[in-house]
């Protein structure tokens, strides 16, 4: 085993990508998920596994950042 220390940063990525790949391959398995899915992100077959993956972390980063602005430790940018 290795004798690495991740971040909780990276843990949690860790997590995300393993529901990613559970909410992808589901949505692979059934042909009827698949289409829609395929419509939804506009890709050809072979590139909608990646485009799954890319689409859940987009949304899990985006509700990352809701959480941390909620609880008052994320920090605003100015603009």
């Amino acid at each position: 085993m290795s004798q690495r220390k991740l971040s909780p940063k990276q843990l949690r990525v860790n997590e995300i990508m393993e529901e990613t790949n559970y909410n992808a391959k589901s949505i692979l398995a059934d042909e009827e998920l698949r289409n829609a899915a395929q419509v939804r992100v506009n890709v050809t077959p072979n590139k909608l596994y990646t485009a799954l993956i890319k689409e859940y972390f987009r949304i899990a980063r985006s509700a990352m950042e809701r959480a941390a602005g909620s609880d008052g430790k994320g920090a605003s940018k100015p603009g």
